[in-house]
Formats: C-alpha cells, structure tokens, sequence
C-alpha cells in the first residue's frame, strides 16, 4: 500500500512540474533557444516541441493515475 502511495505521489509530482514549466515556457517569445538535457548534453528544441513533450508527459501522468 506504501507503495502504491509513493507512485501516485511521484506521478502528482511529475505532472505539476511538467504544467508549472510549460506555463513559463509559453510567456517566453517564440523565438527563444531552448534546450532539452539528453543525458550529458543539451539538444536544441524549438518552443512547440518542447511544449509538446510536456503536454505528453502531462497526459501520461495522468493516464497512470487512473490506472
């Protein structure tokens, strides 16, 4: 039961996160370079494919939840 408490708690976690950076990403300009860290390193994005990613990672969290 702890368990499942811990996941649901981790889960609430990613999916806040996600939305509190999305919204600061959407007050930027659309021409700001952004990056995603890939392990060591940083991969150049544009602002859509980020706000994408975060949208998906959103989704899924909640998706788990249900679950």
């Amino acid at each position: 039961m702890k368990l499942a408490d811990i996941q649901i708690e981790q889960l609430n976690r990613t999916k806040k996160h996600a939305h509190l950076t999305d919204t600061e990403i959407m007050t930027l300009v659309d021409e700001t370079n952004m990056y995603e860290g890939v392990g060591r390193m940083f991969i150049f994005q544009s602002k859509e494919a980020i706000h994408n990613q975060l949208l998906e990672k959103q989704q899924i969290a909640k998706k788990k939840l249900k679950n």
